[in-house]
């Protein structure tokens, strides 16, 4: 009888050191995990302990030249969309009113033949002074021209991609950040996602002569510039509004409808949370497609092989940590079994 109870007591230490080998092996793998913290674009590079800053272009590299200049070498050692390893994640993305897609279509369609052409346009830029003339001109920004070189707009990731063809990435971008942050993102429903290529070429009500567009400061201010600096023939005159990341989505909740905006660019969860059921504003598109990069003073680049080992214990401030760059960088954390927490220094 003693020597049975002594046969189980052992295989219970064993199905236990099992259990906890599977244990571990399931872990997230990086035991000291990474801490992250709020910073402001200030902040960037000037914080006593923080080893790493997600920092989204055109800023990025601006702050790299700046940091640099003032006696610490900084560089770009990821960029966010790589790691996520998929064609691109969805950042921002352009919506308009239903009544103005419903009534103005024909308005619409040349606005987005202006709109798509954005891209090959900055291409082909050589010069930036005018771009950040026109974008200043409309409510100010933080864009200076020597921030700008082809590949810091290559960088930003510009594109149109139409609501059709953008649905199901974002559709998987709010599952990874929803569960990471249950409810960031309200529910997309089929309505909120415009069939572009079905935009009647009509016009049902000509009354409205004038159309707001809005967007926040940075790169969706560059997704506008080629109309910006030449006025396109597009049947109405559009009057820009540059404004701060953390107001635009008060451009779209106003109890008055008629002084929210015709047309605006909108963080990706803000737009779903905000506008998803797709009652009062439609999404035409995506408009900016991973710009947010990870810059430091260690000048290892980060790639798959290396990340959880280089961010082992180490501290990272993100601009906008809860919102979607802090988002992305969570659910690539999430993507490579490293642990984190919230903190400060």
């Amino acid at each position: 009888m003693k020597g049975k109870k002594i046969l189980v007591s052992v295989c219970a230490l064993a199905l236990c050191a099992g259990v906890s080998a599977m244990t571990v092996g399931c872990n997230k793998n990086n035991t000291k995990g990474v801490t992250l913290v709020e910073v402001s674009s200030d902040d960037v590079g000037r914080v006593d302990g923080i080893s790493y800053y997600v920092v989204p272009e055109p800023a990025a590299t601006a702050k790299v030249k700046a940091l640099t200049a003032a006696g610490t070498e900084y560089s770009n050692v990821a960029s966010l969309q790589q790691l996520y390893g998929e064609e691109s994640y969805p950042q921002a993305v352009l919506v308009a009113k239903k009544s103005l897609i419903e009534n103005d279509g024909a308005f619409v369609n040349k606005f987005l033949t202006e709109y798509a052409a954005t891209a090959n346009w900055l291409d082909a830029q050589t010069s930036y002074t005018e771009i950040v003339t026109a974008i200043n001109s409309h409510g100010g920004t933080t864009l200076k021209a020597p921030m700008l070189s082809a590949t810091v707009v290559k960088n930003c990731n510009i594109y149109f991609k139409k609501a059709a063809e953008a649905k199901q990435g974002i559709l998987s971008y709010m599952n990874s950040v929803n569960a990471i942050s249950p409810a960031m993102f309200g529910q997309c429903e089929d309505a909120f996602f415009c069939n572009v290529d079905g935009i009647s070429a009509t016009t049902v009500n000509q009354s409205k002569t004038t159309v707001s567009v809005y967007m926040p400061d940075g790169a969706p201010a560059l997704s506008m510039a080629k109309m910006m600096c030449a006025t396109p023939d597009v049947g109405k005159t559009l009057d820009f509004h540059v404004i701060a990341a953390n107001a635009i989505n008060s451009c779209v909740t106003y109890s008055d409808e008629a002084s929210n905006a015709d047309l605006c660019v909108l963080p990706v969860n803000a737009a779903a949370k905000l506008l998803g059921n797709g009652s009062r504003y439609q999404l035409l598109g995506g408009v900016t497609h991973g710009n947010l990069f990870i810059i430091s003073s260690d000048g290892t680049l980060l790639t798959a092989d290396n990340l959880s080992q280089k961010l082992e214990g180490k501290s990272v401030g993100v601009v906008n940590l809860s919102a979607v760059p802090g988002l992305t960088f969570k659910m690539i954390l999430e993507k490579y079994y490293i642990e984190y927490t919230q903190g400060s220094v």
